[in-house]
């Protein structure tokens, strides 16, 4: 069985060689505690009392024994200069019963276990739970390392490692394949067949000589992104095929349980490969087609949604234009009756007003003023003033003109979203009843309405609204109500998808609750969060950690060691943060060290990078097996270099000697997965970690520290991930590119996102990818700040540091009440008392929201997506919101009290600055707009 390549060999090198310290590295793992100088006395031989060091000090840095020949040079010269030892090491004078006899001491005095046959089955078994729910064998063989770290295990060789996952990926697709092959009847098999077969737009007698066809497979692979009914319309069209499909082989399906990485696996393979390819593949050929109808079935449906979405928000908007418009237009017409009416009654009150004639004359004259000339119209001009001004004003306090507004904008938006809202399959079982009837109703009816149309679903008012003063049903006024409703019951999270990857229930994208429940203990022990499992003991630490960050801030304050606190009455108060003095000598320091003024070409860079690090290598056929010849080298510089100047692949390929258009494209297509490319900026990282240069940036080589911000950049073209943003784009649509960078400017995660969701969903994913960077603090500025982040940071083993605008009007929170602090006298106080009552009543829950980012069972913004969109309902979303609030209280009281933390803040969020400079002077091409529609176009 051929082992499956899951590290690259630049990678495989790091894994199975020492770790390159430095000095102060060295001097951590290869200091000499008590015990091992006791140890060392019973030990003769020199080489041998250098060996142990360096076995001890590898093994405390990577919990892995290494051989004796790849024993650092420097490490070796350290260790026998501590010990006083002159004579050369040499590893044959540091015999082999020897070195097992050491390893077996350092794991029995740092509490360790030998990686045995009985610890390989148990990894074997962590290996095949994982294999079912992605297909991502390094994803994996990083689940499997940090395993080993949380049980105190021996990290075996990346050989045994990458067997035992090979084995799993293996036992887990013939389980796929028998399934297939037992649920798959005749019919279904040539059901999927008939995706490899061409088009029948080609049987036709006019298209019979047509030498490039189009086939069933290729028609079905990308959605358009437009909201233009004609397009919509195609989009219906080609997934009323896939839907068709979807339900037929729905039993299949099923069987298989699949999870959403393994789909979108296969789904990937199916969409890239040519027809042939997949056709010669036999009986795994349904496999990839099986995942291709569920995948485009489940991302349809969501663009479908997202269409709905974005329609219903535009119609929204043009309504509340028009009532604007209608309102201004009105104000002229309003004001002259108005007018009318103040002249009379201003003449009314003075002739009330005067004193000099009898009371019988003043009636004369109101009489006159009313019933005469004096006033130019008659009694029915002002009934009729008075009755329009009456109607206006009673229009206007039930928002009437807002809904006759609605009412025109509805045409347009049916003949969007109609046809929309009949295919959708919904989760009853998970949904709002009432809207659900409406739903059904609608679909039932082919969405021909009539008075007996359901209106439960909508509000007390617009049920008022929607039948006419003749009481008959408004129904274009109905039908937008209908699918507003809708628009908010989604975004709400009470109305839910059944096939989806975006709009599913909140609770289906966490660890089953069946399993949860059963397996707890065992979950929290994979994830490491065995420590946080009794709210009680939690709430205790915390409680005594809050009190006393409020007694040390407070008193620093009063005994005026905080020099930068000021206090403003009952205004509240300022915290001035000075820049750092050394900040500017060691950034020109550091920046003594690069050449001036030379310009290198970007090739010559790639190739310099490249055969430092061997990069390269990282990037993957997207195929595991059935791997055809690999490109030369020149066209993964050709097309890094197209994709990374936004020039593009045709246009490189122009414009380059000896790089032919379709090759460049085919490794494009099959190697540059977002994947792999991750993974070659991982072998760059790691290559960096190990250079002394990057030492000079970090403060503490102990803790790492990051941060990440978001950059705004226009998008060409129809997308659904685009948003306008007048402040960003002007009239154009845009998206956020969202970065993380450490210590040592290393970008290390990036995502794109929409410009109209908040940074801090995408915060956890980024600080989850620690592949090489594992942070143990993390800043954002507002954008990526929230309560629950603060919660979920903490939960996971990450201090939080955001740079909080206005931070001083944020609220406090305590255990103990506020008169507590306010006897001792202190200026800062709480705000609030802690709730911890919601805490401990969903902390079962909250656990349970951890430990499936943790495992990484579903991304961390899905999760927050779908729970913010629940808002103050949702109860785990009110307790990771309270217990953050804990979080933030002790941080900004920190914040508040060290100057040091600010500044490092500061600096850290500059950092991402300078990135942000590069990002543009690099991404230059197509006027720095994205021509992609979605994430990842192939």
């Amino acid at each position: 069985m051929t082992t499956l390549i899951i590290l690259s060999r630049p990678e495989i090198k790091i894994f199975e060689n020492p770790p390159q310290f430095q000095a102060r590295a060295r001097k951590k793992y290869f200091a000499i505690p008590e015990w091992v100088s006791e140890y060392l006395r019973k030990t003769k031989s020199p080489s041998a009392k250098v060996g142990f060091i360096l076995q001890l000090g590898y093994f405390k840095a990577t919990c892995k024994f290494f051989g004796k020949h790849t024993f650092q040079p420097d490490d070796i010269q350290f260790v026998a200069h501590r010990l006083g030892i002159t004579t050369q090491f040499l590893p044959r004078n540091y015999d082999n019963v020897t070195v097992m006899r050491h390893r077996r001491t350092i794991l029995k005095q740092l509490g360790y276990s030998h990686f045995s046959s009985h610890m390989r089955m148990q990894v074997k078994k962590e290996a095949d739970l994982s294999a079912p729910t992605q297909m991502r064998p390094k994803e994996i063989f990083s689940s499997l390392i940090d395993y080993l770290y949380q049980n105190k295990v021996e990290v075996p060789s990346y050989d045994m490692l990458a067997k035992i996952i090979t084995e799993s990926f293996r036992k887990y697709e013939k389980q796929l394949s028998e399934t297939i092959e037992r649920e798959l009847t005749a019919e279904d098999k040539h059901l999927l067949d008939d995706l490899l077969a061409e088009d029948d737009v080609y049987q036709s007698p006019d298209k019979q000589g047509v030498k490039i066809k189009r086939y069933n497979l290729t028609r079905l692979k990308r959605a358009n992104h437009s909201t233009r009914p004609s397009k919509i319309k195609e989009n219906l069209e080609y997934f009323l095929v896939i839907k068709e499909k979807f339900i037929k082989l729905q039993h299949a399906t099923r069987s298989l349980k699949l999870s959403p990485d393994v789909i979108q696996h296969y789904a990937t393979i199916a969409r890239k490969a040519q027809i042939f390819q997949i056709a010669r593949r036999d009986e795994k050929r349904y496999l990839y087609l099986l995942c291709f109808i569920v995948h485009q079935y489940y991302t349809m449906q969501d663009l479908f949604i997202d269409i709905l979405l974005q329609s219903v928000q535009r119609a929204i908007n043009h309504a509340r234009t028009e009532q604007k418009t209608q309102l201004y237009e009105t104000r002229k017409t309003r004001s002259g009756s108005v007018g009318s009416l103040v002249d009379i009654v201003n003449k009314a009150r003075d002739i009330l007003a005067k004193q000099d004639i009898p009371s019988e004359q003043k009636l004369q004259q109101l009489q006159k003023l009313f019933f005469r000339s004096d006033f130019q119209g008659s009694t029915e001009d002002i009934d009729v003033i008075l009755k329009a001004l009456k109607k206006e004003t009673a229009k206007v306090a039930k928002d009437e003109d807002y809904f006759d507004a609605l009412e025109a904008e509805s045409l347009k938006l049916q003949n969007r979203v109609s046809e929309i809202v009949k295919q959708l399959e919904f989760n009853e079982a998970t949904s709002n009843a009432a809207i659900i009837a409406g739903i059904n109703y609608f679909k039932q009816r082919g969405g021909d309405i009539t008075e007996s149309a359901p209106v439960d679903f909508l509000e007390p008012e617009e049920q008022d609204i929607v039948y006419g003063e003749n009481g008959k049903l408004r129904i274009s006024l109905y039908k937008i109500l209908f699918f507003m409703t809708i628009f908010s019951r989604i975004k709400s999270g009470e109305l839910n998808l059944t096939h989806s990857y975006k709009y599913r229930s909140f609770d289906e994208y966490l660890i089953p609750k069946d399993t949860w429940d059963t397996d707890k203990q065992a979950l929290l022990q994979r994830a490491g969060l065995t420590k946080f499992a009794d709210f009680q003991i939690v709430q205790k630490e915390l409680a005594e950690i809050l009190h006393k960050q409020y007694k040390m801030t407070n008193r620093h304050i009063m005994e005026g060691k905080n020099i930068y606190f000021k206090a403003h009455g009952s205004k509240g108060f300022s915290v001035a943060t000075p820049k750092e003095d050394e900040e500017e000598e060691a950034a020109s320091g550091i920046s003594d060290l690069f050449p001036k003024g030379n310009f290198i070409p970007l090739g010559e860079v790639l190739a310099s990078i490249h055969n430092a690090t061997g990069f390269l290598e990282a990037l993957d056929h997207a195929q595991i097996t059935h791997i055809y010849k690999r490109p030369e080298t020149k066209i993964f510089y050709a097309g890094i270099m197209g994709l990374g100047l936004n020039i593009g692949i045709k246009k490189i390929a122009r414009i380059s000697t000896s790089i032919n258009q379709n090759t460049l494209e085919t490794a494009v297509t099959w190697y540059f997965s977002p994947e792999n490319l991750d993974k070659a900026n991982d072998i760059i990282l790691a290559f960096a970690d190990k250079l002394g240069l990057t030492k000079l940036f970090e403060r503490d080589q102990d803790k790492t520290h990051t941060s990440s911000d978001g950059q705004m950049l226009r998008v060409a073209g129809d997308s659904l991930n685009a948003n306008y943003s007048f402040k960003y784009f002007g009239k154009d649509k845009g998206v956020i590119v969202y970065c993380f960078i450490d210590e040592a400017h290393r970008l290390f995660y990036s995502t794109v996102v929409s410009s109209a969701e908040r940074d801090a969903a995408y915060v956890i994913d980024g600080l989850m990818y620690d592949n090489v960077v594992k942070s143990n603090i993390h800043s954002t500025d507002t954008h990526g700040y929230s309560e629950t982040i603060f919660a979920t940071t903490h939960l996971l083993g990450i201090s939080f540091a955001p740079r909080i605008k206005n931070f001083q009007d944020q609220r406090f929170y305590a255990f103990e009440k506020r008169k507590v602090y306010e006897e001792m006298g202190f200026p800062i106080l709480p705000d609030e008392t802690s709730n911890t009552k919601i805490i401990a009543e969903q902390w079962d829950q909250v656990l349970r929201f951890i430990v499936t980012i943790k495992l990484k069972e579903t991304t961390a913004s899905q999760l927050f997506r779908r729970l913010s969109s629940y808002s103050k309902q949702h109860p785990l979303y009110r307790a990771l919101k309270a217990f953050g609030q804990i979080i933030k209280s002790i941080f900004l009281l920190k914040y508040i009290d060290d100057v040091t933390l600010r500044q490092v803040i500061e600096k850290q969020l500059n950092k991402l600055e300078s990135a942000n400079k590069f990002l543009k002077a690099v991404f230059y091409g197509n006027n720095q707009e994205f021509s992609q529609e979605t994430k990842t176009n192939s």
